[in-house]
């Protein structure tokens, strides 16, 4: 079932998280006059109810509170983000279809950066290459270095990548790689996905 709803109204705008909840609020102002109350994804029924018929079956992840107009929805994934509308009318009989237009935006945290160093074997005979690796987020952010004891001159940021951690759920790794050429003695360092930090690590002690 959907309704089709003339002309725009101001966006409503929602944010959650990856495996969390959200409550959409519709706006009405007399839900004791409701005659129905749909949220639509596209044209695809959410949740909702029609005061004297059945409405087809909600998405299994909603719940609706009839005394507020609010429509929970949990387990939240990167499919759910998009825009969504909230459409109704009072039983009153001006026949109006009441149209508000919300958007949801999901994002997913990444994992605890990990670092890694690798010095002084037969494919690096001078100086140590350090690879930091962060995993499942959204969207994608760039990994930052930071490194301490005066030799940030000695420091190359060789790459900065990021791949798709899995087609279905949309979720991205990112790796990027650094290089240190050891002539200034030992360097501590660290790297970051936004304000996640991996551990130090002592590079060329």
């Amino acid at each position: 079932m959907s309704v089709a709803v003339s002309g725009s109204s101001p966006q409503i705008k929602y944010e959650g998280v990856v495996g969390g909840n959200v409550t959409f609020y519709c706006p009405v102002k007399h839900p004791e006059k409701l005659q129905f109350l749909y949220l639509q994804k596209g044209n695809d029924f959410v949740n909702g109810y029609y005061h004297t018929r059945d409405v087809p079956s909600p998405w299994s992840n909603t719940k609706m509170d009839h005394s507020n107009t609010a429509i929970r929805m949990y387990g939240l994934n990167l499919s759910h983000t998009g825009e969504y509308d909230c459409l109704y009318m009072y039983n009153d009989n001006t026949a109006e279809h009441m149209s508000v237009k919300l958007h949801l935006s999901i994002t997913a945290t990444f994992s605890k950066p990990k670092i890694t160093k690798r010095c002084k074997d037969d494919d690096v005979p001078v100086g140590c290459y350090v690879t930091c690796t962060s995993h499942s987020g959204y969207p994608s952010q760039k990994i930052t270095w930071q490194t301490e004891h005066g030799h940030s001159q000695m420091w190359k940021e060789l790459n900065n990548s990021e791949v798709l951690s899995n087609p279905t759920t949309k979720m991205i790794n990112v790796s990027s790689t650094g290089y240190m050429n050891c002539s200034s003695g030992e360097m501590m360092v660290t790297c970051s996905v936004g304000n996640i930090s991996s551990v130090k690590i002592s590079v060329c002690e």
